[in-house]
């Protein structure tokens, strides 16, 4: 069975989807497809797609859009938490809907894949790049139900999370799938390497998110898990298991200041050999510069992710002629820049499907407010429309 073959398909309809679990989003309708991807370890696993259509959609598109899912729990899947009524209480990923309208207003479809696979592995990064190709792969196949064209020309999205799917699949892409007319890419607050993520948390309230990221890799890599499994402290077992089922914003709500050094009993842990080498496999940016052009953003003063990192990894795929538009805004936090950094995001998505060249080569500038940028504010305007038409029920898609 290939990579990226339908196992399975279901069409949801129009109003599947939603807002917060409450206010339920008019589209053309909406399909999943349950597919055949490949883990970080080569073997085969399921994975579902979930495609949604705009009205007066321009079927040669495709944006596949990565939520920041940050979750080992398979309940937390978009699958599940974009639908419409939703049990699990995802409010982070759930606002992704925003930033989700805003491309299907375009005319643009938009897939969101459960790239982590059926079995949630967070922060396995050829689980991630391999799960969005194929997902891709699954969705262009679907013509025949869905109208999609097999060729249609495709770009990616994501912030944090979702950029970490995101990067693995830009890098991967070459490789893997290259088959995929994949012509642009936007990342912001990119995760690159998962050791540091882990130290930098220290004090920012977020913490629990790298004892997140260390038990996804648990999933992915047995051995790992046998060595964690030994130092995890007996009076914080019950708690660590909690984490295993609880979505991303009740993580951090709940839990979000307790790090590594609470729940084991081993402060140096990521010394271990196991733990050098399982981060150094899934550290972003060493298979060579993407093929398409990208569009990259971040937070100099970013609390959760490191700025250097990022840089770095900027810097050395524009020594091998990568083709990067980077802004680095000087003032934003994490949070803020997922939303405050969305309009330069879409606005260069625009450009590419406009067919406006982007120069060979790396640019980089700073702003001390990516919000206010050139055209931002109009993107902003429409954004916030876009939200409130949707929550009324006003049909999604560009008016005609």
């Amino acid at each position: 069975m290939a990579p990226g073959q339908v196992l399975k398909k279901r069409n949801l309809g129009p109003r599947s989807l939603s807002a917060f679990t409450h206010f339920p989003q008019h589209l053309k309708t909406v399909y999943q497809f349950l597919y055949r991807t490949t883990d970080g370890l080569g073997q085969p696993v399921a994975a579902v797609a979930t495609l949604a259509i705009p009205y007066h959609a321009n079927y040669s598109t495709l944006v596949s859009h990565q939520t920041a899912e940050d979750s080992i729990s398979k309940d937390c899947a978009p699958s599940f938490t974009l639908r419409q009524g939703a049990k699990a209480a995802d409010r982070l990923v759930q606002a992704e809907i925003i930033l989700i309208d805003s491309l299907l207003k375009h005319g643009w479809p938009v897939l969101i894949s459960d790239y982590e696979s059926v079995n949630a592995m967070f922060g396995v990064g050829l689980m991630a790049g391999h799960g969005v190709l194929d997902g891709i792969r699954a969705v262009l196949a679907s013509g025949i139900d869905t109208g999609m064209q097999p060729n249609a020309k495709v770009q990616l999205y994501g912030y944090s999370g979702g950029a970490l799917a995101s990067g693995w699949a830009v890098q991967l892409h070459k490789s893997y799938a290259p088959e995929l007319d994949i012509i642009g890419a936007v990342m912001g607050g990119t995760p690159v390497d998962i050791g540091p993520l882990v130290y930098r948390l220290k004090g920012s309230g977020f913490e629990v998110l790298g004892v997140v990221g260390l038990m996804g890799l648990m999933k992915q890599y047995p051995e790992l898990a046998e060595v964690v499994n030994s130092v995890v402290r007996p009076d914080k077992r019950d708690e660590f298991e909690t984490l295993k089922t609880a979505c991303v914003t009740k993580s951090l709500i709940k839990y979000g200041s307790r790090d590594l050094d609470y729940y084991l009993n081993q402060t140096d842990f990521l010394d271990e050999p196991i733990s050098k080498m399982t981060i150094e496999k899934n550290l972003m940016g060493r298979m060579g510069p993407p093929a398409m052009p990208l569009f990259m953003f971040h937070a100099e003063n970013d609390e959760v992710i490191p700025y250097k990192a990022v840089e770095k990894m900027y810097t050395d795929w524009c020594k091998d002629d990568a083709r990067i538009e980077f802004v680095r805004d000087n003032r934003a936090k994490h949070a803020v820049l997922q939303f405050a950094g969305a309009a330069n995001g879409i606005l260069f998505l625009e450009r590419i499907y406009n067919g406006i060249h982007v120069p060979a080569g790396c640019s980089m500038r700073a702003t001390n407010s990516s919000a206010m940028d050139p055209g931002a504010p109009m993107v902003f305007g429409k954004g916030i429309w876009n939200v409130f038409s949707a929550i009324l029920g006003i049909p999604i898609g560009p008016i005609l």
